[in-house]
C-alpha cells in the first residue's frame, strides 16, 4: 500500500525550556482551515499570558496542499512559523496543525536560537506522535447478476474495497470505496470473475 502522506492519530504536547524561555508545542490533526483557526484561537485564549503563539498548518497533501500557512506571531520574520512548516513538509505530514507557545524568560535567543528552539520543540513532539498513512481512494458503483454476489463480496474483502452501500433491484448494486492505486487491476479482476458481466461507474455519489 502506497501512502501519499501521513496525518496525526493523536494530539501531542511537549514542553521545553531554552535560556529560561518556555516553549509549549501542540500538534493535532485538522481537516479544514476553519478547524485549524478554531484550535489556534482556543490555545491563544488558554495561554493568554504568553508572548507568542507561533503556528503552522497544512490541509491536504504537503506536496500539493489545499491550504498551507504559517505565522511568526510577533517573533522575528522567518524564525518560527517557517521552520515549523518546513519540518512538516519534510516529514510528509498533512492535515496537521502545530502551535508553539512561548513564554519569554528574559534572555534573548537571537534569530538562530529561535529557529533551533522552535524546530527542536516540534521534532521532540513528533517523536511522541502516532501517524497514519493517507491513501487516495476512488468511489465507484458496480452492478452485476445475482449469481456473482458471493464471489464479488469475497473479492472486495480480499482487495480491501469497502462496500459503502448496497441496492437490490433488477441487479444488485454495490457502492464502493477503492484504493486508487489498485483501481485498474481491481476492475480487471471483477471483469474476469464475472466473464465481463459487471457494469462499473466511477465517482458515483453515494
Amino acid at each position: 500500500m502506497t501512502f501519499l502522506y501521513y496525518t496525526p492519530v493523536n494530539t501531542v504536547t511537549h514542553t521545553s525550556v531554552e535560556k529560561k524561555s518556555r516553549f509549549l508545542t501542540f500538534v493535532s490533526e485538522v481537516s479544514a482551515k476553519e478547524q485549524a483557526l478554531e484550535m489556534l484561537g482556543v490555545i491563544a485564549t488558554k495561554e493568554v499570558g504568553a508572548n507568542h503563539n507561533c503556528s503552522a498548518y497544512i490541509i491536504g497533501n504537503p506536496s500539493s496542499p489545499k491550504v498551507i500557512h504559517c505565522s511568526d506571531d510577533g517573533e522575528p520574520s522567518g524564525t518560527a512559523g517557517k521552520p515549523l512548516l518546513n519540518i512538516l513538509v519534510h516529514e510528509n505530514i498533512g492535515n496537521v496543525l502545530v502551535v508553539v507557545t512561548r513564554y519569554f524568560g528574559g534572555i534573548k535567543l537571537g534569530s538562530g536560537g529561535l529557529v533551533r528552539a522552535y524546530s527542536s520543540g516540534l521534532k521532540m513532539a513528533l517523536g511522541g506522535i502516532e501517524l497514519k498513512g493517507f491513501v487516495a481512494q476512488k468511489k465507484m458503483k458496480i452492478s452485476f447478476h445475482y449469481q456473482f454476489e458471493g464471489v464479488i463480496r469475497r473479492t472486495c474483502e480480499d482487495r480491501g474495497a469497502v462496500i459503502l452501500d448496497t441496492h437490490y433491484g433488477v441487479k444488485p448494486c454495490f457502492y464502493l470505496d477503492v484504493e486508487e492505486a489498485g483501481l485498474e487491476s481491481f476492475i480487471a479482476e471483477l471483469q474476469e470473475i464475472t466473464s465481463g458481466r459487471v457494469q462499473v461507474s466511477l465517482d458515483r455519489a453515494v
